[in-house]
């Protein structure tokens, strides 16, 4: 590292370099004497005046003289305006091994600049690559639950279609009830008939039942009265008794046909009442069978409703999610050709790296081959400076006498100056008076 300050004052520079570094000092004075700088400004001041300089512009290479006795010592340089502090750093050869961007040159640091950028840009898009990558994972993660979510809605309406399929069974079967029971309507219809036909005849048989019954009735009173006339006579006659035969044979025929008369009236009066019976629980049978056939047809027709509604919603889902899935499929389509177009570029870039990383050992052992050389130049330096210290005495002793002699020549040339004025006004003043007499000399 090398810092260097000017001042146009009198404070010292100070320079700090390495041991290795050669230095040259170009001193250059720029403020002059109190009294040069008011001789000079009187000199400007007079018409015709001589304008001096006080600028000394110096140019002394100057070698750092690193003293063998005293190694890490700083070295001074003091003249009568101006001072010179070098000193090295405590522990050169510590950095030696070092490879700094000082030891390179200034194309070899601009080109690693440049690959480092590049490699910077490079990290940036690998971190881009990586972002995306977790990005394609996320997306991947809802596609799974995208089509967990289809699998589900087609699961619910299989479902909904077994049922819509057991519902259209039960509706076919209940269809198949209908009929049976239009049938058993037809049927009872006519059954009804043959009850009012069956009714007729029960009541024809009633009819017979009833004068059977009246018969059998008048034929007891006749048999009574001839019981009692027969108890009221005591002797019987033959007619009587043949009459009395007759009656009872009569009275027993009637009798038995109203046994059998009532027989059958009794057997159909049953059988009426169990027809009766069996229509009544026909009929409720029915209603019972139209109430429930009501209520899924209704259930039915929103059933139909809804699993027409779940189904458009469904297709639609499914069209949308397969869209995704078609566009998440060309994504992560394109996402792999870059990922293999990276880790192509990453390869070569690993290369490049290595290739770079040989160039840099390469520097390095340039630089250190050039510490060296420049070890020995500066070793060479500083038995060359000891040499020159006297030389620079010298020197600082001729500076001091080429000051007091430029004081000398400035103070001669004010000298000069102040007297050059005065013969200019004398000079005037003469003219003037030659002039005058000239004039005095017209007019006589």
């Amino acid at each position: 590292k090398k810092g260097m300050k000017t001042r146009t004052g009198s404070p010292p520079l100070h320079v700090h370099v390495t041991e290795s570094t050669p230095v040259h000092v170009h001193v250059k004075r720029n403020q002059k004497s109190k009294s040069a700088g008011k001789t000079q400004a009187a000199a400007k001041g007079g018409p015709g005046g001589l304008r001096s300089t006080a600028l000394v512009k110096t140019r002394v290479p100057w070698i750092p003289p690193g003293k063998t006795s005293l190694r890490d010592a700083s070295s001074k340089w003091e003249g009568p305006t101006n001072r010179l502090d070098i000193a090295p750093l405590s522990e050169p050869s510590s950095l030696a091994g070092m490879l700094r961007p000082e030891d390179l040159s200034a194309d070899e640091e601009d080109v690693l600049h440049g690959r480092i950028h590049l490699y910077e840009r490079k990290i940036d898009n690998l971190v881009e690559l990586c972002k995306r990558e977790h990005l394609l994972e996320r997306q991947s993660e809802q596609l799974s639950a995208s089509q967990r979510v289809i699998r589900e809605q087609e699961e619910e309406l299989a479902e909904a279609a077994k049922e819509l399929e057991v519902s259209e069974k039960e509706n076919s079967r209940l269809r198949l009830s209908m009929e049976k029971i239009q049938e058993e309507t037809d049927y009872t219809r006519l059954e009804k008939e043959a009850l009012l036909q069956e009714k007729d005849a029960l009541l024809k048989k009633l009819v017979e039942a009833e004068m059977d019954g009246v018969a059998a009735s008048k034929q007891v009173a006749a048999m009574r009265e001839t019981v009692g006339r027969i108890q009221s006579e005591t002797q019987m006659s033959g007619s009587e008794a043949s009459l009395l035969a007759r009656q009872k044979e009569l009275l027993l025929q009637k009798l038995e046909t109203f046994e059998g008369t009532n027989r059958t009236l009794r057997s159909l009066l049953r059988e009426h009442h169990m027809r009766e019976t069996e229509t009544v629980r026909l009929s409720e049978q029915k209603e019972s069978l139209l109430r429930r056939l009501t209520d899924l047809e209704a259930e039915n027709t929103d059933n139909a409703k809804t699993t027409g509604e779940l189904s458009k919603v469904l297709e639609s889902t499914r069209a949308h999610l397969q869209g995704q899935l078609r566009s998440k499929e060309a994504e992560n389509n394109r996402l792999a050709i870059q990922i293999r177009n990276l880790d192509r570029v990453a390869n070569q870039h690993r290369g490049e790296m290595a290739h770079v990383a040989e160039q840099l050992r390469e520097l390095k052992q340039r630089a250190d081959a050039d510490k060296e050389a420049l070890k020995k130049a500066t070793r060479a330096q500083k038995q060359r400076a000891e040499r020159s210290e006297d030389a620079v005495g010298q020197l600082g002793t001729q500076l001091l006498e080429k000051e007091t002699q430029l004081a000398d020549a400035v103070s001669a040339a004010e000298s000069w100056n102040s007297r050059h004025s005065q013969l200019l006004k004398e000079k005037n003043h003469m003219e003037m008076e030659i002039t005058v007499l000239n004039r005095s000399d017209r007019d006589t």
